[in-house]
């Protein structure tokens, strides 16, 4: 008496015997079979990894819900800290990730100025959900604030080397680092 084949990823993951949903076969003398397909050891291994690194646990999500409100709760805290002392804050790269930030922290053009950028298609335009002016990075270097918010984090290197001359503050969403 079986259930029909399951045709949705609901695996459990404990190891080393997964849980299966119910609407699943499960054959438990061998762990490495979903429904009538078999499970790839690499499926296995990275199960294993995952748990290792407790991504089966609702506490280790807890944990990152935590950090993430304490970051956002933190910048905002900063950010509001420098409008009061009457410093610029200007975002530095329009990218993909600054609208994921701005828009978790509800971060807008009162307390970032704008966005500068070198991508002429993005200038003129507004950052989505928040409405911060994105505009040309000559506007960054003409008049430079007292600090910059580096959104394009994941090229720092680069960025400093070729902000060389900005002897302004950076930071980036992770109060933590200032750079």
């Amino acid at each position: 008496n079986h259930s029909p084949v399951c045709h949705s990823r609901h695996i459990h993951r404990t190891h080393p015997t997964p849980q299966i949903h119910p609407t699943c076969h499960y054959n438990p003398v061998d762990s490495h079979w979903w429904g009538q397909h078999h499970i790839s050891d690499n499926v296995v291994m990275i199960l294993d990894r995952e748990n290792k690194r407790g991504l089966n646990k609702i506490e280790t999500y807890e944990r990152f819900r935590h950090n993430c409100e304490h970051s956002r709760d933190r910048l905002i805290e900063i950010l509001y800290e420098r409008q009061k002392n009457g410093q610029r804050v200007v975002g530095y790269g329009a990218t993909a990730k600054s609208t994921t930030v701005l828009n978790y922290c509800k971060i807008g053009p009162d307390l970032v100025e704008f966005i500068s950028d070198t991508t002429p298609i993005k200038q003129g335009k507004f950052s989505p959900g928040v409405h911060i002016p994105i505009r040309p990075y000559e506007d960054f270097k003409n008049k430079y604030p007292e600090n910059a918010l580096l959104f394009a984090w994941n090229h720092k290197k680069e960025i400093l080397e070729k902000e060389s001359d900005y002897k302004g503050h950076w930071m980036t969403h992770l109060y933590e680092e200032y750079i």
